[in-house]
């Protein structure tokens, strides 16, 4: 509620300057070191700049026991855990499953999708959101949605029960499908992340698929090789009696090209033995010939 005489002021995040000097106003005092400091910009992007969050990541990095400079060293703290929980238990039932969807969307969404895949009505999406708008879950910009931080998605993605996120992820899946069925070209490598946390393997192997040639055309050469290492990692989840020889050869052919233009990148060897061995093992003639082919290119241009 608000009181006579009291006005509410928006405050902006922190910099990353900023961020610093909060930093070093919380290092131990009379110790030349500060070993937040070491962490000052990762602090910064995982709290985007907000104080409270920037506060409660030192506290965390503080009580650790082991080194500081692990993987996991930046985990939501169970402060800020405790902080979006409150927030959250006060939305209603219709806005929790809206954050629900919103959480398994991604970062940014648009009001149509999020309305789509939750399978309410427009009116009642619209009143839902309005609702986690208020009690600052999501926040406006411009024309899509997002959470007001990460963190707070974090949190609400966490709740979800194994079961709940794979059905949601299929749903959103669906819905690119069908609001996207002219063109789905931009949003195959969404496609395939969905489908895969879905666990739909094969739709997921072909949008991943697609994701990299997509890539290898725009010459997006690590991004491509990046989805084409995602693509045979979900082949081998697919059923046996589901996989196809052709796809499994035809997909590491198509992998070599992107590899040829990573400097460092090593594998194209390994990829031509596979698929030489598929080939053989299936009484694919026409593609073995091809692979062998190509491994001989691959060795003449090697010794050059």
């Amino acid at each position: 509620l608000r009181r006579p005489g009291i006005a509410t002021l928006p405050l902006a995040p922190l910099s990353q300057t900023e961020t610093t000097t909060l930093l070093e106003s919380l290092g131990p005092q009379g110790r030349s070191d500060n070993p937040s400091l070491r962490w000052a910009e990762r602090i910064w992007t995982a709290s985007g700049g907000n104080p409270f969050v920037i506060v409660e990541l030192v506290k965390s990095l503080e009580q650790q026991t082991g080194p500081m400079a692990t993987p996991d060293a930046l985990s939501l703290p169970q402060g800020v855990r405790e902080l979006v929980g409150a927030r959250l238990d006060r939305v209603s039932d219709r806005g929790r499953a809206l954050a629900a969807v919103a959480c398994v969307i991604g970062r940014n969404f648009e009001f149509e999708l999020l309305q789509r895949a939750s399978g309410l009505g427009e009116g009642e999406a619209a009143a839902g959101v309005e609702e986690l708008v208020r009690r600052r879950v999501l926040r406006a910009i411009g024309e899509q949605l997002a959470f007001v931080h990460d963190r707070v998605r974090e949190v609400v993605y966490a709740e979800l029960l194994p079961f709940r996120r794979k059905l949601l992820h299929r749903q959103v899946a669906e819905t690119v499908e069908s609001l996207h069925a002219t063109d789905l070209a931009p949003h195959v490598a969404v496609l395939g992340q969905h489908y895969r946390e879905g666990e739909v393997w094969d739709k997921a192997f072909d949008y991943f698929r697609q994701a990299g040639s997509h890539a290898y055309q725009h010459a997006a050469y690590r991004a491509s090789a990046a989805y084409y290492t995602q693509a045979l990692s979900v082949f081998d989840q697919i059923p046996r009696d589901k996989r196809r020889s052709e796809d499994a050869i035809d997909v590491r052919l198509e992998f070599r090209l992107p590899l040829l233009y990573v400097p460092g990148s090593e594998g194209i060897t390994a990829l031509l033995t596979e698929a030489a061995q598929m080939a053989e093992a299936a009484g694919d003639d026409p593609r073995l010939a091809r692979v062998l082919a190509f491994e001989a290119q691959h060795h003449w241009g090697s010794a050059e």
